[in-house]
């Protein structure tokens, strides 16, 4: 499986099945690929920086990823029920986790632009 970003570089993912894709608007910002348990965060110019594996330590699979609009270097992924905030400096602890924040699986996940409120949807 490829992605096109803004027709600038491919992705390659080695024919993993992506579940979700998420750009950082920062120029210097990442991109973010979710599959199962492990996100992959690429620079923009196409290069792997670096992978976060979150089983076993996190049961479920990522469901959505979710770029801080203020800081380029943190970002939250959504596991099934919970929501873990990472910052890329350091991927082997999260920042914050917001456990057993749905009564469902989470599907969606955003913050506002102040970076203040996270959103986080089911079905």
């Amino acid at each position: 499986l490829e992605m096109s970003l803004n027709l600038i570089f491919k992705i390659d993912t080695k024919e993993e099945d992506v579940f979700c894709v998420l750009s950082s608007n920062e120029p210097a910002g990442s991109v973010f690929s979710g599959h199962n348990s492990l996100v992959k965060i690429w620079d923009k110019s196409g290069q792997l920086v670096a992978n976060l594996e979150t089983k076993p330590t996190q049961d479920g699979d990522i469901t959505c990823i979710c770029a801080s609009p203020i800081n380029p270097l943190e970002f939250a992924v959504s596991i099934d029920k919970s929501v873990f905030l990472y910052d890329q400096r350091n991927l082997s602890t999260p920042l914050k986790i917001f456990k057993d924040y749905s009564k469902d699986e989470i599907n969606e996940i955003c913050m506002n632009k102040k970076g203040e409120f996270l959103c986080a949807c089911d079905d």
